[in-house]
């Protein structure tokens, strides 16, 4: 590795007009700060790419105390950020990283991110590590990226065999962590950038998700649906069993979603969301790996199967061995009795 060669966050989400979100910055940041033994590696940079006509004070205001670097790209105008592909970009930022040929650059683990890594590490001739979750250097010269892999259930840790590597931070499955980031004197580089958009591509449309999902973020009780749901109209008897729960939402298994019972946004496991409820409660899921690998870091899990060998069991603080409608309905019909004062509170 080269001396005084530095690692990078990159930002694109500040270009397409998205609030920056506090966390995967900051878990891309504490990872940066973490290579400066590497070579002598200079503390972490901060990059973007930004539209004409913006203010750059904005962008100071946004991340203080950060060593910034900025792109400026004159052929784009501030409305039309959120209308570029993001990997039709990768030679502008090729462009605005090149003088000081970062050691790493680091992106948040997003879709759009991941297809920006991929162009960005062919045109920089990088390796290209998706989805990290911890970085180590143990012996101050080879930093090794921390992944899951085996849908979740053991982690690898890899190095990557070229002078330089692009990641993409998954902070949603990072581990607490109490080191801090590097902060260095504040300063602010900006370049206005002869490269621009990749023409070959152009962005179609955008569609919005049919459901919102913040609710799963931030719930305390989580209650998915899997197969053993039979039929969509059997959706309000969940509806009302996870009205007993305070702060709690609805999600599926996969099952549930192709079947079209459950909205595909809420579909939890490898291809769905990656959810951490004080109590996960499963009703008429099977417990496949793919699903395990969305809920695995839940608090508590209660399952609920009339199969007494689902394998869900098998990852369950609490396993009931019943109809799941049956269930239910004594559940609802108990906290109902519990609420008019008929029954005291078990």
């Amino acid at each position: 590795m080269m001396s005084g060669r530095t690692a990078v966050v990159l930002l694109p989400s500040v270009l397409d007009g998205h609030a920056l979100s506090i966390a995967p910055y900051q878990a891309m940041l504490r990872f940066a700060s973490r290579l400066v033994p590497v070579g002598g590696c200079k503390g972490p940079v901060v990059a973007a790419l930004l539209p004409k006509g913006i203010a750059i004070d904005s962008i100071r205001r946004l991340l203080p105390g950060a060593r910034l670097r900025l792109g400026i790209l004159d052929q784009v105008a501030t409305n039309e950020g959120a209308n570029i592909p993001a990997f039709s970009l990768a030679s502008a930022w090729e462009e605005l990283l090149s003088d000081i040929d970062p050691i790493c650059c680091m992106l948040p683990h997003t879709i759009d991110s991941v297809q920006l890594a991929a162009a960005l590490s062919v045109r920089r001739r990088a390796a290209c590590i998706s989805g990290v979750v911890d970085v180590e250097v143990p012996n101050g010269v080879e930093p090794l990226f921390h992944r899951l892999v085996d849908n979740g259930n053991r982690m690898a840790r890899t190095a990557a065999r070229t002078e330089n590597v692009v990641v993409t931070v998954d902070w949603s499955r990072c581990p607490l962590q109490e080191d801090a980031p590097s902060i260095q004197e504040e300063t602010v580089e900006v370049k206005r950038l002869d490269r621009g958009i990749d023409g070959r591509y152009r962005l179609l449309d955008r569609h919005a998700p049919s459901a919102d999902t913040r609710d799963l973020d931030r719930a305390r009780v989580i209650v998915a649906v899997g197969r053993g749901l039979g039929k969509a109209e059997n959706l309000t008897q969940i509806e009302h069993f996870a009205a007993t729960f305070p702060a709690s939402a609805i999600a599926g298994s996969r099952g549930a979603c192709d079947s079209g019972w459950i909205p595909p946004e809420r579909q939890i496991g490898v291809t769905g969301k990656t959810v951490s409820p004080e109590i996960y409660l499963a009703l008429g899921i099977s417990g496949a790996p793919q699903h395990l690998a969305g809920m695995q870091s839940s608090r508590s899990v209660v399952s609920i199967n009339s199969d007494p060998h689902a394998p869900i069991f098998a990852h369950s603080d609490v396993g009931i061995v019943a109809d799941m409608f049956s269930f239910i309905s004594a559940w609802i019909d108990r906290m109902s009795s519990i609420q008019k004062g008929k029954a005291p509170c078990p």
